[in-house]
């Protein structure tokens, strides 16, 4: 994010957030992560960006050329974010944008596998409501949940641990460590 900003410092960024604990469910699903070095795979994505989106926000508070931005609010509140958002980039906002339906959309290597199928996508998430996480899951949830905090998760973006109890548990104890044991015992 650093980099960004001083490759282009005139720019305008928007900053995109989401619960980390709920990406982690997220991925957990979607990517069907029931094990250790499974999740492990996603180890910088859970730990290390998060702490650096918040140090950037945190670092730019006052910059008037980053534009702070929740997942949930612009998928809760669409068209008044979009919206806003334009006006901050001083574009015109026309309502028609939000008709997505009809966009081509490109798959690369990552991402969700369902992007381009509006029907499956509806159908692997009602899925998904329906799934219970696992033992493993739960266990690493609340982990993550401990690891991070409930004070960055306030300062992150308001977010609080709900549904789940942060603790410490052996299994996040195990994917915070698991590229290390190889490394140390080679």
């Amino acid at each position: 994010l650093e980099e960004i900003h001083q490759l282009f410092p005139k720019s305008k960024i928007i900053l995109l957030k989401r619960d980390p604990i709920e990406v982690a469910k997220s991925m957990i699903i979607t990517w069907n992560l029931n094990t250790i070095p499974a999740l492990a795979n996603f180890k910088r994505d859970l730990i290390i960006a998060p702490k650096r989106i918040l140090a950037f926000q945190e670092k730019k508070i006052d910059n008037p050329m980053i534009y702070n931005l929740t997942y949930e609010s612009l998928i809760g509140e669409t068209f008044v974010e979009i919206n806003k958002l334009y006006k901050w980039l001083g574009i015109p906002f026309n309502a028609e944008v939000l008709k997505t339906d009809g966009n081509n959309k490109y798959k690369g290597e990552f991402g969700d596998p369902y992007q381009n199928s509006a029907k499956e996508y509806a159908k692997i998430k009602e899925e998904n409501k329906k799934k219970k996480l696992s033992s493993l899951h739960l266990k690493f949830l609340q982990g993550y949940s401990e690891f991070l905090g409930d004070q960055f998760l306030l300062d992150f973006g308001s977010y609080q641990t709900t549904g789940i109890e942060p603790q410490k548990t052996l299994v996040f104890s195990h994917f915070l460590h698991h590229n290390e044991e190889r490394v140390h015992s080679s």
